[in-house]
């Protein structure tokens, strides 16, 4: 029997669909399986979550993503949260179908709304990621054991000095495929690793060359970087990026090196994309 049939018979006993609801799979879902479900009244997304594809930076948490979408009700920046059930295949979330498209949002639009996000004075029961440099370093120093990698180690940034951030709600994963552009503006989606963090962090993983050419369209110009610093509404949190970001960069490039040995070859070349940040 068919993961979506199963499914189906679950979530209908439920009470969390209708009958004759039509199913039809989502691409992306790099971690997760997605279905559009279709019918009177009803337009949704069923996301079947695969724990098991969550890691240090970028965990596969179903609590979180429902916790997150409840305290963003309203806001315009998730998709309408419709439900939470545990299926046989595991557990299942429930959204409202966003239409739009996906990666098409301008980096300044991405930009404002992320600034709207890290302003919410919101402040839901979630994990808090790492936020001091030498934390970053330590994260990216364990992506690295056991590589062949050794320029990789050589280009290990110096943890700078900053002070320390006021933790805020954020993403943890704004990269372009998670972003939707909607008439009424960019909306998140995927909010299955968000946290209470640094919000440079939201900055960094969306300019990543790295997340730009795994789920975008390919690293972005300096010219569309630089729009993007400035359309974000609190230069302290830019200024904060721009000392982190060799350290951002380096993180990510042992997490791309940690992806590739695991076999997805496409993490290769994002791998590469990181190098040449930390070295230009």
């Amino acid at each position: 029997m068919e993961a979506a049939a199963i499914l189906r018979e679950e979530l209908e006993r439920g009470g969390l669909i209708p009958p004759s609801t039509r199913w039809a799979p989502l691409a992306g879902g790099r971690s997760n399986a997605l279905w559009r479900l279709c019918g009177e009244g009803t337009d949704l997304v069923c996301k079947l979550y695969r724990p098991a594809r969550g890691n240090a930076l970028f965990p596969n948490d179903a609590e979180a993503e429902a916790t997150a979408l409840r305290a963003l009700e309203g806001t315009g920046l998730a998709p309408r949260f419709r439900g939470q059930a545990a299926s046989a295949l595991g557990t299942v979330i429930l959204y409202e179908f966003l239409p739009g498209t996906h990666g098409a949002a301008a980096p300044e639009m991405v930009a404002v709304a992320l600034g709207r996000l890290h302003r919410l004075p919101i402040r839901p029961g979630l994990r808090k990621s790492v936020t001091k440099p030498a934390e970053i370093s330590r994260m990216g120093a364990q992506f690295l054991a056991g590589s062949k990698q050794d320029c990789l180690w050589k280009l290990r940034p110096e943890a700078p000095d900053v002070p320390p951030v006021e933790r805020c709600l954020i993403h943890g994963d704004a990269v372009p495929a998670n972003i939707v552009l909607t008439p009424e503006g960019p909306v998140f989606i995927d909010w299955q690793c968000p946290a209470l963090g640094d919000p440079a962090e939201d900055l960094a993983n969306f300019l990543s060359p790295a997340m730009q050419q795994v789920y975008g369209r390919g690293p972005l110009p300096a010219a569309e970087v630089e729009a993007f610093l400035v359309a974000y509404p609190a230069p302290a949190i830019v200024a904060r990026y721009r000392r982190l970001a060799p350290l951002f960069h380096w993180r990510m490039a042992a997490y791309c090196d940690w992806k590739a040995r695991r076999g997805e070859a496409e993490y290769e070349m994002a791998r590469d994309l990181e190098i040449a940040a930390l070295e230009g």
